[in-house]
């Protein structure tokens, strides 16, 4: 662990923090003094920073405390995250997070206070059972909370027959989570989800995004990225991992939306500018057919050749139109290029 109070104080001290990486003596003479103890049971901790090795706590004498039986991937793993993220935000991160909530099998292993909200981070190493993982999420998706899962390296299945394709287990299919990114990538179409897969040793992270089932139960295809963790940005609001380019990508989505809203706002706009005129003119109650229960339409395939109509949206003469109107004895269309707007 990386995490420990001090008795005398009560101050949780982050032995990977710059500042007490600087006093690992002062904090080997708090060891001596046994005023160095463990958050979750509260026995006296040992400083372990020995040549070649991350400094860290252990229990001097290990009696049931689950902190205590945390694998090396996790805690590798968990020092990275924290370290990345403490680059990243500065003030406000933490890590061993201790939440009030008796279901969750251990501290949330990184932790960031924003303005907008609580940032977790939550490193899966391997598969986890259904009671734990449904604790998990549970505990983090609640109000103001906005969690980030990460899987390490080892659970990462490509399939090598489908380029950009996972075989999932169970708690990855669980933990999917979908974010703007991946409704970028699906457009028009249902999003899929992103999983992100983090390599401690080299300190890379793998996402994959728009991930879609491709045969049941367990073989997803999506788009595949790999960045160092340092080139990796963060979505200040819901802490999001964001690999290059992603965000240029997702902001020429949003523009693109907006602009297809604006068009079909002016063309509601225009077919109810044309209702109005429709029923203000003289005789347009029996004659006007433009109404929904009194329009004649008729659906032209897109190869027929056509005589040229008046467009009742544009204005402008065309032979290529999809669709027919009689108004008051005159024929109109609506032509292929209105509805495209």
């Amino acid at each position: 662990m990386y995490k420990a109070i001090q008795t005398q104080t009560n101050e949780e001290i982050i032995i990977l923090h710059p500042t007490w990486r600087g006093k690992i003596e002062q904090l080997c003479e708090l060891d001596k003094a046994d005023q160095l103890v463990c958050q979750g049971c509260g026995q006296p901790l040992h400083v372990n920073a020995g040549e070649g090795m991350r400094p860290h706590f252990a229990h001097k004498h290990l009696q049931a405390c689950s902190l205590g039986s945390e694998s090396a991937g996790i805690l590798i793993a968990r020092a990275v995250v924290y370290e990345f993220l403490l680059g990243y935000f500065g003030q406000g991160v933490t890590l061993e997070k201790q939440l009030a909530n008796p279901g969750l099998p251990r501290p949330v292993d990184c932790w960031v206070e924003t303005p907008a909200g609580s940032l977790a981070y939550w490193v899966i190493e391997t598969g986890v059972k259904i009671e734990p993982r449904e604790a998990i999420k549970s505990a983090l998706t609640q109000e103001g909370i906005h969690p980030t899962w990460i899987m390490l390296q080892g659970m990462l299945n490509e399939e090598k027959k489908l380029f950009h394709s996972l075989l999932l287990t169970p708690t990855e299919r669980v933990f999917l989570q979908v974010t703007p990114f991946d409704q970028a990538l699906a457009g028009t179409g249902t999003a899929g989800g992103s999983l992100n897969y983090l390599d401690a040793e080299s300190a890379q992270l793998t996402t994959y995004r728009n991930l879609i089932l491709h045969h049941r139960p367990n073989w997803y295809k999506g788009l595949k990225k790999t960045t160092a963790l340092a080139e990796v940005l963060v979505d200040r609001r819901t802490g999001h991992l964001i690999h290059p380019g992603e965000e240029r990508r997702l902001q020429s989505y949003l523009q693109h939306q907006q602009r297809l809203s604006q068009k079909r706002q002016q063309l509601d706009q225009r077919e109810s500018d044309w209702d109005r005129q429709s029923t203000a003119r003289p005789g347009a109650a029996a004659n006007d057919t433009w109404g929904v229960d009194k329009a004649r339409k008729l659906e032209i395939p897109a190869d027929t050749q056509l005589e040229a109509l008046e467009c009742v949206q544009c204005g402008q003469m065309s032979g290529d139109y999809w669709m027919t109107y009689f108004d008051n004895g005159r024929k109109l269309c609506r032509c292929r290029s209105c509805l495209d707007l």
